[in-house]
């Protein structure tokens, strides 16, 4: 019997590709090959659906495109990258997180014929590779298409040594080099590819049965079959007569044989014996014999119903079934047959349709007795009765008995070859594999968000990206001036952020700014913004900073895609009010409520100091990403400003000093009493200055402080008419007055 043998190719190497694929020459088909077969050992659907990595599995046949998982030929192990998260610090300790990123590099097989291309890549049944050869996950991929010239992946090579990796010559494959795995629960994936053997929409299914059979060693020759399937795919070893059975599923196709000589014509073209009603009922041997013997059997015994499986192309790829049913039949089975071919669903229909058809005609074959005369006819073959007119039969079987040929036959008709049922295919979800694209990192230095107070200065790490394939991204950070870097943090969630559009005007900070607003544009076009009632405002929502002022919101109204107006404010939030001046068209803007903001402790030894942070998208490295300079300022362990400075000048020409002091804790004021000392002590620093020259400073240890006439006398000769007073928590200078 001729097999279609598929090379078998192995987790490792093992010889030339040439002894990976090929196939048995057989030294004839007979006529068992082609009669209709009993069982289901043809090409199947799964075939092409489960990614293997066994020595001697099959490599695929591949005609024109088709979704394929194809087999792993080489692997290394998994790659291990520790990555520790410092929180915390300061009096009350630090945890350290650490935890582990995996990666792969490995080769996967796709065709033992070469290709032209490959399209999307689908993992677990999640594209990560568009049509463009975008991935969406961090790694590279590289294809080589199975030509004779192709040379050793530089990877596998430096793994296994020069000279020591094969080309896969006449092997079409792929190479994935750190593949990210933290997507797939750290391991290696289940890897389907869209495969393109074939330039054009569709591939004969004639030529594939051409290929077939030179594949065995016999010539044949295409007829006049003009099917066309979008793909076609054989992913294990399979005889030629189940092969091209599976084909016959789709195309009137049928085989005929002479001598070394095969040809594969259209059924309903082929043209026909015609057998002479004098010839038919030769005896044996001096026998009667009937002219013509018709046995029918009963509709029990047909199929009422004819399943097709096959790939359909607007789906993906995804299985799909298309059923041709005989309401009147009485009885019978349900027929089910898997054909490994990309089809659109009508295609499936119209074929399902065909296939039933054949069914039912051949019911009731006919047996003839012919002379020896008709040795030549072979199974395959039309034949024509004499005076019946142009009613056509194919015969099935062909048995010579002394003095007579046997010839069995069946009915065939034209019409039992067209169909114009229509399909659709359902409704599919689309799954677009848009890039992951580079990450927009902000690290943020801000005054305390919360009522729990840090106690060392830390950072606030947020992320984004503008396409809508972003994801997540991973951080690293480097004190040396960009000697050295460490990761900071892995972060799996993006924050809104954008720009101002428009400068935001001065305004006031002790009540509602309901004068001015402010544009912003959004990052990415699916973020948003939303308005939110003033008491949910006063409660902490619709937190954003905007340069470098803490701001909430109230409105939120949309203007164009991604770019909203905001109004209804609240002003210097935190102790933010220096910020409100100066700002200006195109500073950050960042969401700071429920914001995936990521807290990284610098340390008390890195105040001062300038930190360089860059954040990566899965498929970048190091290299690929500037760095951005953050100086260590420590906002959230300053003390704020106080308030509501006042100086009086009494009658013995003293000047009182008296504000409201403020604190990093207390900021919701439920109680209308004073807000808990956030510091270990109250100290102030107060200055006086004339024309921005410092006079005199001192400490007090509380809000109050007199500046006497006699020291007036001595820091300008005279007391003063007019001069300016600072009073700042610590050294920090926040608030001034003239007196």
């Amino acid at each position: 019997m001729a097999n279609v043998i598929l090379g078998a190719v192995g987790s490792y190497f093992g010889g030339p590709i040439g002894g990976l694929i090929g196939s048995a020459i057989g030294t004839a088909v007979d006529n068992y090959v082609f009669a209709p077969s009993a069982r289901a050992e043809g090409p199947r659907l799964q075939d092409l659906m489960v990614q293997g990595s066994s020595y001697g599995a099959a490599v695929a046949l591949v005609y024109g495109t088709t979704r394929i998982a194809g087999n792993v030929i080489w692997a290394t192990g998994l790659k291990e990258t520790r990555v520790e998260e410092k929180q915390g610090g300061g009096k009350r300790g630090s945890v350290t997180t650490v935890s582990y990123l995996y990666s792969a590099s490995f080769a996967v097989a796709l065709a033992g014929r070469p290709i032209l291309s490959v399209g999307r890549v689908w993992a677990d049944g999640k594209l990560i590779r568009d049509t463009a050869g975008h991935l969406t996950v961090g790694g590279k991929m590289r294809i080589y298409r199975g030509d004779e010239r192709q040379l050793p992946d530089p990877l596998i090579e430096a793994a296994q040594g020069v000279g020591n990796a094969p080309a896969y010559r006449g092997l079409a494959y792929a190479v994935f080099e750190d593949l990210a795995l933290g997507d797939f629960a750290n391991r290696i994936p289940q890897l389907t590819f869209e495969v393109t053997a074939d330039g054009g929409a569709k591939m004969l299914v004639a030529s594939i049965a051409q290929d077939l059979c030179a594949r065995i060693g016999l010539p044949a020759t295409v007829g006049a079959a003009q099917d066309g399937v979008r793909g076609f795919a054989i992913g294990r070893a399979v005889t030629a007569g189940d092969a091209l059975r599976t084909l016959g599923a789709l195309s009137p196709l049928h085989i005929v044989e002479s001598g070394e000589d095969m040809r594969l014509a259209d059924r309903a073209s082929q043209t026909p014996v015609v057998i002479a009603q004098r010839d038919l009922g030769a005896a044996s041997e001096g026998e009667e014999t009937p002219r013509r013997q018709v046995t029918r059997a009963g509709e029990a015994s047909v199929p009422r119903e004819v399943s097709l499986s096959y790939l359909d192309v607007a789906r993906d790829y995804q299985a799909g079934l298309q059923r041709a049913r005989r309401l009147s039949a009485p009885g019978g089975s349900a027929e089910r047959q898997e054909v490994p071919a990309a089809l659109d669903a009508q295609t499936a229909k119209q074929a399902a349709e065909r296939l039933l058809a054949r069914r039912w005609r051949r019911r009731a074959p006919m047996t003839l007795a012919l002379p020896w005369r008709y040795l030549a006819l072979t199974p395959g073959d039309a034949l024509r009765l004499e005076g019946e007119g142009d009613r056509l039969w194919q015969a099935r079987e062909v048995t010579v008995e002394a003095g007579r040929i046997l010839v069995s036959a069946v009915p065939v008709s034209s019409e039992d070859e067209v169909s114009h049922a229509e399909a659709e295919p359902g409704e599919a979800v689309p799954q677009p594999a848009t890039p992951h694209g580079p990450t927009t990192l902000h690290v943020l230095d801000l005054p305390p968000l919360s009522a729990t107070l840090a106690t060392g200065p830390v950072l606030h790490l947020a992320v984004a990206g503008e396409s809508e394939g972003w994801r997540r991204a991973s951080v690293a950070v480097s004190p040396d001036g960009g000697f050295d870097y460490r990761a900071a943090a892995d972060i799996p969630a993006r924050t809104v952020m954008g720009v101002a559009a428009t400068a935001l005007p001065a305004g006031e900070t002790a009540f509602w700014d309901r004068v001015s607003a402010v544009e912003v544009e959004l990052l990415a076009a699916d973020m948003a913004l939303e308005s939110r009632p003033e008491p949910a405002v006063l409660a902490g929502s619709n937190l954003c900073l905007i340069g470098d002022e803490l701001v909430q919101f109230a409105n939120a109204e949309l203007l164009a895609s991604g770019r909203y107006r905001l109004s209804g404010l609240l002003r210097g939030r935190r102790g933010t009010e220096a910020a409100v001046a100066g700002h200006q068209a195109g500073e950050r803007f960042v969401l700071l409520s429920g914001a995936a903001l990521v807290p990284y402790d610098a340390g008390l030894a890195r105040v001062g100091q300038t930190l360089l942070f860059k954040a990566m998208s899965p498929y970048e490295t190091l290299e690929d990403v500037a760095a951005q300079g953050v100086t260590v300022a420590a906002q959230g362990l300053r003390p704020l400003a106080p308030a509501h400075l006042r100086a009086q000048r009494d009658a013995a020409g003293d000047v009182r000093l008296t504000w409201v002091r403020r604190s990093r804790q207390g900021f919701d004021w439920v109680d209308g009493a004073d807000a808990p000392l956030a510091e270990e002590a109250e100290q102030y620093d107060v200055r006086i200055l004339a024309n921005g020259a410092m006079r005199r400073q001192w400490r007090v240890a509380l809000p109050e402080a007199v500046y006497t006439q006699t020291q007036q006398i001595e820091d300008f000769g005279a007391p003063p008419a007019s001069f300016e007073v600072q009073v700042a928590p610590g050294a920090a200078a926040r608030r001034a007055v003239a007196f």
